[in-house]
């Protein structure tokens, strides 16, 4: 006889919003918000291949482990499906799951676990100075005859894709609030736990227009090392000071860090002017790309999935980039 070994500890959920929920609905958070399978509690594996009529060979210590949300992970689906990793979709992912535009080969060696330099306490020398310059350098650009010369060899563009965290890059630069919390329901629906649950580990205090790295839930989203956390709204406001210094901050960091591709999203918060986003952001990138040798960089891309501020944004690349 088989004897019943279950080692899961039943856990309560905390009821939240569905917005909050990951790629799988039934990984629910407790009180003390750590994550856990609603399902995998309220069955042993005893009962659940009980309930099959031809249960697969799963081990206590499969059912026991913690999935973290991934359907990759997932120990309930091999009970109830015949499928292979191909054939996992539950997000109806799109072609810009396999889009990857800035990669020209593969990257055979391990990645590098080290952590990235924290922003907290680096500041990049003379930025007010070089700022200065480098924006009367703009107005005059078109009265010059001469081109504006670029010291790093990165390539900045603008893209529209139907989901801007299913395209693969190193690094991705999103807005958060000082209480480092992401408004974008896209990313909520990948990993909105994992974000959460980061957001509650930090520890110290929160400054606006800082960049607070987190290693990337990889693969619930496609960015391969980081998630830098740029803080852009206060409580009632969006400032364009602190998209500039987000975006400025994440560039030097990406590149100190061995970052070779840094994707970004609009840094409006979803209530910002986008206009005055597309101005600051792309202004921004401008203005690194014309002052900084870069060691590491070589994609810098913005990622829109709407038609109207792909637009503006483009607008504006045209203004500040042409030549």
């Amino acid at each position: 006889m088989r004897v019943n070994k279950q080692t899961v500890k039943p856990q309560i959920a905390v009821v939240r919003p569905i917005s909050e929920a990951c790629q799988c609905p039934f990984y629910a958070q407790n009180a003390k918000g750590h994550g856990f399978c609603f399902i995998k509690n309220a069955l042993s594996l005893d009962a659940a291949q009980g309930l099959v009529d031809n249960p697969s060979e799963l081990e206590e210590s499969d059912w026991a482990s913690d999935c973290s949300g991934l359907w990759d992970n997932c120990t309930v689906l091999p009970l109830l499906y015949e499928y292979s990793e191909a054939d996992i979709d539950p997000n109806a992912y799109d072609e810009a799951d396999d889009y990857a535009p800035f990669d020209e080969e593969e990257d055979s060696e391990e990645e590098d676990e080290s952590a990235p330099r924290t922003l907290d306490s680096f500041t990049p020398p003379e930025v007010a100075a070089r700022a200065a310059a480098e924006r009367a350098a703009v107005e005059q650009e078109e009265y010059s005859a001469d081109p504006l010369a670029y010291a790093s060899a990165a390539e900045f563009s603008i893209h529209q894709v139907p989901d801007p965290y299913r395209v693969k890059c190193d690094a991705i630069l999103l807005p958060v609030n000082n209480l480092l919390e992401p408004v974008d329901l896209m990313l909520t629906r990948h990993c909105g736990a994992y974000m959460d649950s980061a957001r509650q580990k930090h520890k110290g205090s929160v400054s606006m227009g800082h960049v607070y790295p987190v290693k990337s839930p990889h693969p619930a989203i496609a960015a391969k090392k980081w998630v830098y956390r740029g803080v852009v709204a206060g409580v009632q406001t969006v400032n364009a000071v602190d998209i500039e210094e987000a975006v400025r901050r994440s560039l030097h960091l990406a590149d100190a860090s061995g970052v070779e591709v840094l994707a970004m999203v609009p840094m409006d918060y979803a209530g910002f002017d986008v206009e005055l986003t597309a101005q600051a952001q792309i202004s921004t990138v401008h203005e690194f790309l014309v002052s900084t040798p870069t060691t590491s960089l070589r994609h810098i891309v913005v990622l829109i999935p709407d038609d109207v501020t792909v637009e503006i944004f483009d607008e504006y690349y045209e203004r500040i980039f042409a030549d």
